[in-house]
Formats: C-alpha cells, structure tokens, sequence
C-alpha cells in the first residue's frame, strides 16, 4: 500500500473520530445557545452577544498564530527536548499577547461602548475580558494533543467536558433566576474547562516537567514567531470576517438586531463539521508528504478530502438553507424569524468554503502560511465595503452577503497560492457531478414540500433523505475512483463481508 493510501486511510480514521466528537460538541454549543436565547429577549441576548463577539475576536487573535505553528513544528520534530522548547515558546507568546489583550480591553471599555451606543456593553466587557488570556492557552494545550494525533483526548478536552460542564453552569445559574450571568459564566467557562482537560492529557505525552526544565532557546522562540506571525494577522482578518457583521451591525442598528443575527450565527459553522473534523490530521499528514517532496501524494489526500467533505456535508447544507424559517421557529422560536433570509445566505455562502476543501490547512502544510495574510486581508476588505453598503439598506441579509463574499475572495486566493506552490486544485468531475444532481433534487423536494413550519423530526428525516439522494448520486454519476476502492477494500476486510457491488461500480469506470 503507498504511502497516500496510508495516510488517506490514516485520515479517514481519525477524522470518523473527530468528526464524532464535533458533532457532539457542536450539538452541545447550539443546545447551550438555545438555551441561553430562549431564555433571554433578543435584546438582551444581543448585549451579551456583542460583548463576546468583541472579547472572542480579540482572544482569537491574541493566539497569534501559534496553536498551528506548535502543531507543526511538534509534528516534524523528533527529539523530545526540541519539542519541550516549542510548546514551551508557545506559551510563552501567548502569555504576553493575552495579557495584553485583557489590558487592552480592559481600559478601553467605555470607549468602545461610546461607539456601539450601547450603555451595558462596558460592564460585559470587563466581565469578558479574561477570556483572552484563558483562550490562548487553551489552544496551544490543544496543540498538543493535536500533534500527536490524539483524536480521542481532543474531542473529550475540547467538544464533549468542556462545554457538558460549562453548559452545566448555565443551567445551574438560569434555575436559581440567573440567565443572564448564566450566559456570561457558559462562555468564560468554556475555555477554562478545555484548558484543563487537555492539560491533563497533553502532559501524559509531554510532562509538564520536560517544559520547565528545558532551558528557554532565543532561536526556538524566533522560529516559532517566524512561522506564526503571519498566522496572527491572517487569522485576525479572518476573525474580522467572521464576527465583522455582527460589529457592523451593532454600530448601524440595534441591539435586538444583534440579538437577532447573533443567535443564528452558531448555525452556519454546521457547514464546517466535516471540514474542521477533518483539519485536525490533515495537517500533520499533510505536513509529512510535502516534507518528503510528495506533490503527488499531496494533491491526492487534498482531493480526496475535498470531494468527501463536501458530499457528506452536502444534505444538512440543503436541508438548513432550504428550510431556514423551520429550523429558526423549531430552536429559537419566532421572535427571531426575521434572521431567517440571512440565515439562508449564511448556509449556501459557508458551502463555498466546504467545496475547496482544507486550503488553508493545506497552505500551512506547503509552509505558505504568508499566503493566509493576503487572503484574509482581501477578504476583510471586500466585507466591509460590502457591509458598509448593505447593512444600513438592507439590515442583517446585507451583512450575510458581505460575509459571502468576503469568504469566497478569501478563498479563491487561497486556490490560486496552492496551485501555483504544487499545481493542485480541488476540483474534479467526481466532486461536481454528484452534488449537482443532488441539489437538483432538493430543489424539486423544496418545490412540493415547501417551509411552513416542519417539525424538527421531519427536517432530521429530510437531511436522511438527501444522505441517500447524494450517495445514489455518487454512483449514478460514477464518482468513485482509485482511493475509494482502496477504501472499499479496507472497509470489506474489517467487516468481512464482501461489497460486490461497489467494486463492480469502480471496475465498470
């Protein structure tokens, strides 16, 4: 078996877990944001939204880059010491930069109030502020685990004890009449416990005492600061895509707006299930092939990953975007019904980012992270100029629309960077095909069962649906190819029963 095999199955593995994992974890994020909106008015809800939204911005970029780079150079090292002094020197810079991001947010709180109009959004800010301290650390610790490719402590650190337990603080505060603080502790929490649980993993594959004893190294530190600062900016931008909207809207609209978009936000990262599942061993798998020259191999296990993760996100995509008013009235309820067209925009816009697969797990991987800042940037810029048109015109779809945008030049010079780098793209027939067919489907299934509140289960039923409409479609169409039926084989050998029919479909090619 080649080497590309091995990884592909290696990915294939690792990423079922991981992908397991996220759900749960996602589940447990929109349970507690349910939660938390329907016990809060939009108004309030959008307070403390605004408040988090410019905390986690800031706290994500006060991780400077160096959760990636940690992972990285962690995965390329061999040597125990040398792997001390990186996570070592990740600390060390994420220590500083949170410290002086809560600083930061700390005394310019009023200010930033003044421009939001909003009189309570100091006193959230300050309560918040920790955060960025709390969440840096959390992910370099996570980084760890990463690394080593330790699925199982990363998705119990990060997406299953982590937000049951902070969940569990909500719901402990909203019983004794508490919601509000309730929220705020939930997303302080959060990182807290994440920090903890993979603290306690990660030190089982690097004592914590092999860190403090290594002498700090001025060359480690600048390696890791090399590699990582581009990384910092471009995922300050990209933080910037992401939460610009809900700025933006604050600044031109209302609170009860926030309230309204805020609370639709977590929707759209459904998308991204399979593709974040997926990241988490791309990286180091990937890392390992363009370190021993393998383009070949490279450009297969990123199609391969492209045209998967797309085809099984594919049906909730269809199902969240095409029935945004049900699915908005079944969890929120139908104060928050007027989110409904942005929520679509949302869903069909994130696809886009599905579709070209892990670029910029892949840029990281081919040691362009450089590349990153430049498309984030680009980004960045077209989604306030889009935003600054839209928003007072056309209120939170127009917001929706600059984040699409925003994200689709984002990733078009991510495609370009990696084609030139290794002549790679993602797209194939075998990715196409099926999801055209598919979608056809789903919009003649939309045409005969239109969205007039449809219960939950009959969504969940409609997402099975389109799963067998998209499955068919591979083989309809036949988009398999050589690294399925390696898969198919795996697959025939662990459960001992022979798949005559897939192989017939792949020998018919």
């Amino acid at each position: 078996m080649t080497k590309t095999s091995n990884s592909i199955l290696e990915l294939v593995k690792g990423s079922g877990i991981v992908f397991v994992g996220m759900v749960i974890g996602r589940l447990l994020g929109l349970g507690a944001q349910v939660s938390i909106v329907r016990e809060l008015s939009p108004t309030q809800f959008g307070h403390i939204a605004l408040a988090y939204t410019i905390v986690s911005s800031i706290g994500g970029i006060a991780i400077f880059g160096v959760q990636d780079g940690v992972t990285r150079f962690l995965s390329a090292s061999d040597l125990e010491e040398t792997k001390a002094r990186y996570v070592q020197s990740g600390f060390l810079i994420v220590a500083i930069t949170g410290m002086i991001s809560t600083f930061l947010i700390i005394s310019t709180r009023y200010e930033i109030g003044a421009v939001m109009d909003d009189q309570k959004l100091p006193g959230l800010l300050a309560i918040f502020s920790f955060y960025t301290l709390i969440f840096p650390l959390s992910r370099v610790m996570i980084s760890i685990l990463r690394s080593r490719k330790e699925s199982k402590s990363m998705i119990l650190s990060r997406d299953i004890a982590g937000p049951i337990l902070a969940l569990s603080v909500f719901f402990v505060l909203a019983f004794f009449d508490y919601p509000i603080i309730g929220a705020i502790g939930y997303w302080i929490s959060l990182p807290t416990f994440v920090l903890l649980f993979s603290f306690y993993y990660s030190i089982k594959y690097l004592p914590i005492s092999s860190i403090i004893n290594t002498p700090p190294q001025k060359t480690t530190i600048q390696k890791l600061w090399s590699f990582s600062w581009p990384l910092a900016i471009s995922s300050s931008f990209v933080l910037f895509l992401s939460n610009l909207d809900v700025i933006m809207i604050g600044v031109f609209l209302n609170s009860e707006s926030v309230g309204q978009y805020r609370a639709i936000q977590p929707l759209r990262q459904i998308t991204l299930f399979v593709l974040s599942s997926v990241t988490f061993l791309y990286l180091p798998l990937a890392t390992e092939h363009y370190e021993n020259s393998d383009d070949s191999g490279l450009i297969s296990l990123y199609r391969y990953s492209s045209k998967w993760i797309s085809s099984i996100t594919l049906p909730i995509v269809l199902v969240t975007g095409l029935y945004s008013d049900s699915v908005i009235i079944n969890l929120f309820g139908r104060s928050y019904l007027p989110a409904s067209s942005a929520l679509t925009v949302l869903i069909f816009g994130y696809f886009l980012r599905v579709i070209v697969g892990p670029t910029g797990t892949t840029l990281k991987a081919i040691n362009k992270s450089r590349v990153e800042l430049i498309s984030a940037m680009s980004g960045v810029i077209v989604n306030f100029i889009v935003n600054l048109l839209l928003i007072p015109k056309y209120g939170i779809i127009g917001a929706a629309i600059g984040t699409v945008l925003g994200y689709a030049v984002f990733n078009l010079v991510e495609i370009l960077a990696i084609y030139n780098a290794i002549g790679g793209h993602p797209f194939t027939m075998n990715l196409i095909q099926p999801s055209v067919l598919s979608i056809t489907s789903a919009l003649i299934t939309r045409s005969i069962i239109p969205d007039d509140s449809i219960s939950i289960f009959a969504l969940v039923g409609l997402i099975g649906f389109f799963g067998i409409v998209q499955v068919s479609s591979i083989f309809i169409t036949n988009s398999l190819d050589k690294n399925d039926y390696m898969m198919i084989n795996k697959i025939e050998n662990n459960i001992t029963v022979e798949l005559k029919r897939l192989k017939q479909t792949y020998n018919e090619r």
